[in-house]
């Protein structure tokens, strides 16, 4: 039973499970990534997959990035739109708009997306090595975040 206080609120989570998907969104983010994957070069059975397993990775980890973006105050529609996404991710990791730009350059953007995830693990409470499971492990650490019971924290030092 949920108080009368957090009915009321209609910026709090708890109004929701911690693991409420709904169908259609999950419908829509695994069309998405099938066009992506009919239109990108990705032939993933040379790197020992199928494409039902990236699609099913790519849509697992934009799912929880929208409910990380969401808990972060921006909008959940943010992650599924390219380039925009890293913007927001920079925006959440404390880091300047122009650190999206870096991760657009092949060999900084391994750098400059580890520092990011760091700063996202910061901002909601985790420490580095759950920043490197962000980067290594998006669909794991990003569900965590979107879904479990971490908190933004806004503004924090570096």
């Amino acid at each position: 039973m949920l108080g009368d206080a957090e009915k009321s609120d209609p910026h709090n989570d708890n109004c929701y499970t911690k693991w409420q998907v709904s169908l259609g969104g999950l419908f829509a983010c695994m069309t998405l990534c099938s066009v992506w994957m009919a239109f990108s070069k990705c032939d993933p059975v040379h790197y020992g997959g199928n494409s039902v397993s990236c699609s099913g990775f790519l849509a697992l980890t934009l799912l929880g990035m929208r409910g990380t973006f969401r808990k972060a105050g921006h909008p959940g529609w943010a992650a599924f739109v390219p380039i925009y996404n890293l913007v927001v991710m920079t925006r959440i990791g404390g880091w300047s708009s122009w650190w999206a730009v870096l991760l657009l350059i092949p060999p900084v953007n391994l750098v400059a997306y580890l520092g990011i995830s760091v700063g996202i693990a910061r901002r909601f409470g985790h420490g580095d090595l759950f920043g490197g499971g962000l980067a290594l492990f998006p669909p794991v650490f990003y569900l965590i975040l979107g879904f479990g019971s971490s908190k933004y924290r806004g503004d924090l030092d570096r």
